[in-house]
């Protein structure tokens, strides 16, 4: 048999299956996180939708819900709250959960959430120079003048400050 017709034929039936699942709306394992990882990419939010409610056995499990929420917080509508707590709490500890607790903190700056921000900041574990100064903002803006006393103590350090420290600098 010529070699280009085996590579075919084999190249088929590793493709076959996963369009049965595709057809039948039943993506899985590998399958699934790169189909939610291409549907993020293109902002398909119909189809992250579906392949985030899936749960499986997967180590990878948690990103297509990862990718359905930070989606969404880039989106101009309100972001869903209790969505993303239950996120936070069922990834706890996780390198994602972090991520998503940060991607949310910037948003909440972004719309002036001052107190959920400042709420949602304590459980940061290590937040970026970005963050920190927009906590000595949200401090700030909330009344804290402390916050001036903490900005003065890590003024060395603020030579190259992230935009985010020009009101708590000012």
């Amino acid at each position: 048999m010529n070699i280009a017709l085996c590579a075919a034929l084999l190249a088929a039936a590793f493709l076959v299956p996963d369009r049965a699942f595709a057809q039948a709306g039943r993506i899985e394992g590998d399958a699934r996180i790169v189909a939610a990882r291409e549907a993020a990419r293109k902002g398909d939010r119909e189809t992250l939708e579906r392949l985030a409610a899936v749960r499986d056995a997967h180590p990878l499990d948690a990103y297509p819900r990862y990718w359905l929420l930070a989606n969404l917080l880039a989106r101009s509508e309100l972001p869903p709250s209790s969505a993303l707590q239950t996120f936070l709490a069922e990834e706890a500890g996780s390198q994602l959960a972090e991520r998503l607790r940060a991607d949310w903190l910037r948003r909440l700056a972004k719309d002036g959430d001052w107190a959920a921000f400042s709420t949602l900041y304590g459980d940061l574990r290590s937040p970026d120079a970005e963050l920190r100064c927009t906590a000595w903002t949200a401090r700030l803006l909330t009344g804290d003048r402390s916050a001036l006393a903490d900005v003065a103590r890590q003024w060395d350090e603020l030579v190259d400050a992230h935009p985010a420290c020009d009101t708590p600098l000012r």
